[in-house]
Parts: C-alpha cells; structure tokens; sequence
C-alpha cells in the first residue's frame, strides 16, 4: 500500500510535492467518499498527539500519494480527546472561504445561460439561480471535484475519462432503479398582450373630386391628430381647392321686393354664378388597438431504450412561460455604486439581478450579478402567434432541449455497485469519469456507466475502490431529433374603415341640371347640397383569443448502449 501525506497548510498555500508530502498528523487511515453533484468528504482517522486537536478545526489540508494531491479540503470535524486515543476527523472539499466556491458556482451558472439550453421565459420567477432549472434543458448533471470542490456540468451520460477496472468476485450487484417513457411531451402555454396596428387611407374616393361647396368641405375635413373613434386617429390629413375654378354655371332667380337691393338685383330679378372647384384631399388614419392572446404549442418525441427498461407511459410536462410584457423600467448599472442583494439593474439587452451586496468596479461581474434575461420582451407584444415567430421557435427548441434531457437522464435507469482494488494511480478516480466493468453477474457480462458514486478507502491496512455506476440501456442511436414548421391556424381579427363622398361637384352639376333646367329660379332660393365625406370605422370584432399549434418532431431521442437488460 503506498505511503500517503497529510499537511495542515495555509488557506493559500499552493500545493507543492516537494514540500507539502509531509505527516503533519502522523500516521492516518482515510476513505474519501464522493457522491455526484455533492462535495468530497474525508474521514481521517489518527492517534491523538495532544490533549486536543480542537484547534485545528477550519484549518486547511492536503492529501497526497506518489507526489499527486488527492484531497484539498478543510478540517469540519475535530473532536476532543485523549492523548493516544484514536480519533476520526472530518473535512470537506471546498475552499477556506466558502464566498470563494459560490463566486465558482456564480460564474459557472452564468456560463450556462445559453440558448437553447436554456431560455428565461421558461424560469420561474426567483428561481433564475436554481440548478434544477439551469440544468432543465441539459443532460448534464453539476458535479464538484475533490481539489476545493472546483464546480463544473459533466455529461450525465458520460465523463472526460474512462477507466476499465476488474470487480472483485462476488462484489456486483446490478438493479433496474426506474423504466423509461415510451414517449417524452411538452404543453407550453404562452400568454401576452399583442399590440395590433393598421393604416387605412381614402383609398381612392378623393380622385378627381370637385366640388361647388368647397370652403364648408374643407372647413368639416378632419384635421391631422384628431380622433375620429376609439383607436383611430387621423396621422396625415391635407386638402385644398384649386386656384381657379373648373367651369361656372350662371343662374338667374327672381325676389321679391323685400329682398331688392339696387346693387345687386334689376327689374325684380338677381343674378349669380355657380363655381365648380377641383379639390386636392388626402387622409391617412392609424388604428391601435390590443388583444389579449392565449397560445399553446404541443410537441412529443419517441425515446429509443432497450426493451427491459421501456416503459408503457408517456411523460407530458405541462408549463407556463411567462408573461410576454415588457418588464418595469431597471436603473442601468453603473460602476463605483452600492448595490444590495436583489437589486435589479439593466446593463445593454440584459437584466440582472444582485448576488451579493458590493460596490461595483469598472465592470460587472457575474460573480456579483445574475442574468435574468432580456429586459424587455415588447417586442412579443406585436406577435399573432408567439410560436410561430423567431423568439417563439427559439423557446420550442430549448423545449426540444428539455424533452431531451428528461429522457437521457431517465435513461441512466441501471445502477451496477461495484468493489475493486485501489487503482494504481488513485488520482485519476474522479468527478467526471465512466467506468467499464466485466462480471458474469451482468447481462452480456460488461457495462459501461457514469461513475455517480464512489469511496477510495485505506484503512487497516488495506486499499479498496467501491462505487456505483449509472448506466443508460439504448439501442445505440444518439442522433438528435428535429422540430418540423408549425402547424395549427392563428385566429385574427382586423378593423376596417369606409369613405364616402356625398354631393361631389358632379353629383352637384347633376342636381342643378334637374332642379334649375333653364338656369334660372323663379322663387325661393337656390340651395345646392353641400358636399360632404363620411368616414365610418369599424373596430375589430375580437380582442381575445385562443389557439393551439403543433410542431412535428423528425427522429427520436437517441440513447447510448452501456448495458444490456
């Protein structure tokens, strides 16, 4: 059994084998234990050389063999006790500062808000920072290494290194811990507000107009920005009359004596003309108005497993995404300021929110902020259908995404325990590995898994390495599946708007030829109808909907052969 090292050392001493394989402590047994997605431990056992060893707690140690370090942890648990009596302490893989592997963690959940693994719409709020919710759409699992707990996301299938090992006889034990789902779903619901938007013009009713009233017409044309109903609002309005006349029409009636005035009448009769004017209009009118839009897309996709571990079930996940409104106006964030936990700033697209109260530098850190996402989703606001546009395709891929990662990781549904000797070189047993094993206990007698568990244990003179192997039963394929185009129709309503011209300088000319046929009155008065334009608006008839799409899925979620059932 080789020689192994213990050194107390100073919170940031770097390790150094010429200096730190040394027995600080004396003799010692040790077993580290290791489960997936938690820190080391290591349980140390000496003989007490003092009355105490109380003082050591929260010190720093190294652990080593053949010049590699195995261990970097702090001392947790150091109990009292006599002199030469054997004592057993505890410590933890992770820094003198826990603030130190936060910040790691920190800057590790940052670096997984990517798209498509991961999308905020899907986050509930507060849970921005919630490794179950990062690791949603990953099939990858948060694991720490024994050197000061060092985080980072390995595959949860799979590991940076492999290593074969020869179980001792009698030591495999395999079980079938749950099965996998025939087929994998998604229901997502989206909610928003849709600001809706139309131009309507005259669409033509103003060509060639004239008219023998043209100062009432232009006096009564509705002016640019007035308000013609709820949401319609005139945004380009111009008229005039031309500056001579396109013909006259002379007309002569006769009065009575009350009515004679010596400048203007003779013989009992009074003369006029009529002017016909040609009339340049235009009119533009912007309508606004909101709908209230609710909008599912459904999806599901086949998992491919190996017939002892599928299941008869489908597994259908049903979820909300959040409101598709803009967020509430942020302060940006601005470097030498206070900030406290929770604070919410906005820094260029993005917003965050505080980690941890500081005074901020020249730059933002993800250390000390968490992104939340865009800070604004207003742009949804003029989608008719939220899926069927670009941000909405992008949340049915990370949705793909997910599916994929609940069927991978179910797919880790044999777990093979194992005991072996100590490996040569020890230090190669890590966080991030897969381990191959032969027994004629498995089906087909060799497996291959994550390694999900582990101790590597000296003691009373012996070296041993047990642990547990997650091994995923596929038929092989790892191909990714494919999302199809949209399908499913997006109910719409619109407005409408309607122009009308009443009494246009020829329906005028019209009317004088029938109620004045030989150009002259003989009593009363001669009142032409004036002309007038009606614009009528009509809002949309709806202003809530529902709807559903569909997205086909081209393939099946492909799972990796490790072991036979």
């Amino acid at each position: 059994m080789s020689q192994r090292y213990l050194a107390i050392v100073g919170d940031t001493e770097a390790w150094n084998p010429a200096v730190h394989q040394r027995h600080d402590l004396g003799p010692f047994d040790v077993t580290f234990n290791h489960r997936e997605s938690e820190l080391a431990t290591a349980r140390i056992t000496v003989t007490n050389p003092q009355a105490s060893l109380s003082s050591l707690d929260g010190r720093r140690v190294l652990i080593s063999t053949k010049g590699r370090l195995l261990f970097d942890g702090i001392l947790t648990g150091v109990p009292r006790g006599l002199v030469d009596q054997k004592l057993t302490l505890e410590a933890v893989s992770r820094p003198a500062d826990p603030a130190v592997l936060d910040a790691q963690l920190a800057v590790l959940a940052e670096g997984a808000k990517v798209a498509p693994y991961w999308d905020p719409l899907f986050i509930p709020d507060g849970r921005d920072d919630d490794w179950a919710e990062l690791l949603a759409g990953r099939s990858e699992v948060l694991a720490h290494s024994r050197i000061q707990g060092v985080p980072s996301l390995c595959d949860a299938l799979g590991g940076a290194t492999n290593m074969e090992i020869q179980p001792l006889n009698g030591s495999v034990s395999y079980s079938l811990e749950s099965n996998v789902a025939t087929k994998y779903g998604v229901k997502l619901t989206a909610k928003w507000k849709q600001l809706a938007a139309m131009r309507f013009d005259d669409g033509g009713q103003f060509w060639n107009l004239s008219s023998m009233t043209p100062d009432g017409l232009i006096e009564s044309f509705p002016k640019e920005g007035s308000t013609l109903s709820d949401g319609f609002t005139v945004v380009r309005s111009t008229i005039e009359k031309a500056e001579t006349p396109e013909d006259g029409y002379a007309v002569v009636w006769a009065v009575t004596d009350e009515e004679l005035d010596p400048e203007w009448t003779f013989e009992g009769t009074q003369a006029t003309t009529l002017m016909r004017y040609e009339i340049d209009a235009h009119i533009e009118v912007e309508y606004r108005w909101e709908v209230a839009r609710t909008e599912t897309a459904t999806m599901s996709v086949q998992s491919r497993a190996q017939a002892g571990v599928i299941g008869q079930s489908e597994e259908w996940e049903e979820m909300e995404l959040r409101d598709l409104v803009e967020r509430d106006r942020r302060a940006p964030w601005s470097p030498n300021t206070t900030y406290e936990v929770d604070d919410e700033v906005v820094d260029g697209r993005n917003a965050y929110r505080c980690r941890t109260e500081h005074i901020s530098g020249r730059t933002r850190t993800a250390a000390e902020w968490s992104l939340l996402g865009p800070s604004s989703y207003i742009a949804t606001r003029q989608y008719v259908s939220f899926f069927k546009s670009a941000r909405g395709r992008a949340a049915v891929e990370h949705a793909l995404e997910r599916m994929k990662a609940r069927a991978r990781l179910a797919a880790r549904s044999v777990r093979i325990s194992f005991e072996a000797p100590m490996p040569a070189r020890p230090w190669l047993v890590t966080h991030d590995m897969t381990i191959s094993l032969e027994s004629p206990k498995l089906p087909g007698g060799f497996a291959t898994g994550r390694l999900v568990e582990y101790s590597l244990s000296w003691a009373n003179g012996r070296a041993s390495f047990s642990g547990t192997i997650a091994c995923a039963a596929g038929l092989g394929d790892i191909a990714a599946p494919t999302i199809g185009t949209a399908e499913g129709s997006t109910p719409e309503s619109i407005g409408r708007m309607d122009v009308f011209v009443d009494n246009d300088g020829r329906a005028q000319l019209e009317w004088f030829e029938e109620n004045v046929p030989e150009g002259s009155v003989t009593e009363g008065s001669l009142d032409v109808p004036e002309t007038v334009i009606q614009i009528h608006t009509y809002p949309a008839a709806a202003t809530s909907f529902e709807q559903a799409v569909s997205f086909p899925i081209y393939g099946a979620i492909g799972i990796p052969t490790q072991v036979q059932t």
